[in-house]
């Protein structure tokens, strides 16, 4: 009987010491995660410091933000919405990732339609990232988990869809329905663009890879969007190139964005040694959008700076807006308007995911 009471004292003391030292180390982790945020808003006050905002540059207003408080009560909410695009009339669609699904707003942030729900059948997603629309309206969707491309036309029925094989990092669309891919690949010979037709042939691939050191994945991280004219305009988001390409895929120009932040952390991840995939890099670019009259370049460190460039990537203005410690965009989009005024959509992903508008016009009409 002693040594059976002995045993269980043995056993208890045990469980107690194991419950011991993970309380311990939950305390640890949760002091060591305080620590660990302190350190990074220290860090991001000394870069506002480091990297001023530029002579010139214009503040940004903040208009409004979308899904309102009411519209997330009802259902209506962005859960890992990482995509964000604008059609010729002016329809807002975002990619909500993890709500599977597509949501579709005004310009002023009025909900008007849900497109596709969870599932593997035609108008289903799972995952839905990269969004974008061509001349007609219609509606292109990269189906991630489900490895297709889904099409819709402007009233968000389903047209058609085709399988894909390659790991994708971005997509964009053209106005004639021409959806240009950038594939992720080891080999540096590998063409840098794939372009696909909505049958989801392959029309053609063009696009020299960048060595940028040590290679892997995070360094063909290209970022796409297409010009009016139909060129297309690639930048990465770990480093400080930009380049152009003609519709047949010739390169017109490549360049680096001379900007103090963007160079020295694209210099930083040039040297960085990867030891495993899961190594980060500094995000120098966040996106890059082009319209009508200009290239925008998407700054989100250590605050909003959108860079204005004319056609051939010579800088014309600099607009700029404070954030929050630690905020994090993904996504934009520009609309420009005949009196000047320009209309900044930026898809905010930390601390909350929604749609921020902003604008340069001090008055406060749209």
């Amino acid at each position: 009987m002693f040594k059976k009471k002995n045993i269980y004292y043995l056993i208890a003391s045990f469980i107690f010491l194991i419950i011991l030292i993970n309380f311990n180390s939950t305390n640890s982790q949760v002091v060591d995660l305080r620590q660990d945020v302190k350190e990074r808003i220290k860090k991001w006050k000394e870069d506002l410091k480091r990297y001023p905002v530029p002579k010139g540059a214009v503040k940004l207003r903040k208009l409004f933000s979308f899904p309102s408080k009411e519209l997330e009560e009802k259902g209506i909410y962005l859960y890992n919405a990482l995509r964000i695009c604008v059609d010729n009339d002016k329809y807002i669609y975002v990619s909500s990732q993890l709500e599977h699904r597509i949501l579709k707003f005004d310009i002023n942030g009025k909900f008007l339609k849900q497109i596709g729900k969870k599932g593997k059948g035609p108008g289903e997603f799972l995952g839905p990232k990269d969004i974008d629309v061509d001349g007609k309206g219609h509606l292109y969707v990269r189906d991630v988990i489900n490895r297709r491309i889904q099409i819709f036309n402007s009233k968000g029925e389903y047209l058609s869809s085709f399988r894909y094989f390659k790991t994708i990092y971005s997509m964009v669309v053209d106005k004639d329905g021409f959806i240009y891919t950038n594939p992720q690949s080891f080999d540096p010979q590998y063409p840098l663009i794939e372009v696909f037709n909505m049958k989801g042939e392959l029309v053609k691939s063009f696009g020299k890879r960048i060595n940028f050191g040590n290679y892997s994945f995070a360094h063909s991280k290209a970022i796409l969007t297409i010009s009016s004219n139909g060129e297309l305009i690639v930048a990465w988001e770990s480093f400080d190139y930009l380049r152009k390409y003609s519709k047949d895929g010739k390169l017109l120009l490549e360049t680096r964005l001379k900007h103090k932040y963007v160079n020295e952390k694209s210099k930083i991840n040039m040297e960085t040694k990867f030891k495993s995939m899961m190594m980060g890099l500094y995000r120098t670019i966040t996106d890059i959008y082009s319209t009508k009259n200009a290239i925008y370049v998407l700054i989100t460190y250590p605050r909003i700076e959108i860079l204005k460039f004319d056609n051939n990537f010579h800088l014309e203005n600099v607009f700029w807006a404070d954030v929050v410690p630690r905020y994090l965009g993904f996504d934009f989009f520009v609309l420009e308007k005949d009196n000047g005024q320009l209309l900044f959509y930026i898809l905010q992903c930390f601390p909350e995911n929604k749609i921020e508008v902003f604008t340069n016009s001090t008055k406060k009409k749209m």
